[in-house]
């Protein structure tokens, strides 16, 4: 009996990892476009340490000795840690407001970025593989990553309008798909 729980408990834990990974992986295009990520992700770091110890203080049954008594402890807090994060993102995104409004930022800079993992043959053209794009807003520096180029003839300085939602967390969430070639 023991040895079959102990394998179900395995299992549930394999796939719950499984599932933070792929919740991560599938979360990092999101993460360039959401303002002000930084502060949430510390604020659910010190939630999922506080939630963590007082979990694993009332959960854990004082084990023979201190080393098995803090890795347990460890352990715990560390799966609050990687999870509660990617409880706030995705929530911020997925309980966002569904329309969009346009606001105004200030056009700083749009750069290429050529990303190849094994360097460029002698024959080969290369297309950028996405864009950094510099804006200012509120004397906040922000910078968002597309897939193309949509400020062709922006100028520094110059006011670019683009679709923002505010997320479940009160951030900011700009629509980066939903812009256009010019969108300046």
């Amino acid at each position: 009996m023991k040895d079959s729980t102990s394998r179900m408990i395995a299992v549930l834990g394999t796939v719950i990892v499984f599932g933070v990974i792929i919740g991560y992986l599938t979360e990092f295009e999101y993460i360039d476009s959401t303002l002000g990520l930084a502060g949430l992700v510390l604020k659910s770091i010190a939630i999922a340490v506080v939630a963590g110890f007082i979990t694993a203080y009332f959960t854990i049954k004082s084990p023979p000795n201190s080393i098995e008594r803090t890795r347990n402890f460890l352990f715990v807090i560390l799966a609050f840690l990687l999870v509660i994060p990617l409880i706030a993102i995705k929530s911020n995104r997925w309980f966002a407001e569904k329309s969009n409004h346009i606001e105004e930022f200030t056009f700083v800079s749009q750069k290429p970025v050529l990303s190849k993992p094994f360097g460029q043959l002698k024959f080969e053209t290369l297309e950028p593989s996405f864009y950094l794009v510099a804006l200012e807003q509120n004397s906040q520096n922000i910078q968002l990553k597309t897939d193309q180029k949509w400020i062709s003839d922006a100028q520094k300085g110059s006011k670019v309008y683009l679709p923002v939602s505010k997320g479940f967390w009160g951030l900011k969430i700009v629509d980066v798909k939903g812009l256009r070639a010019n969108a300046g």
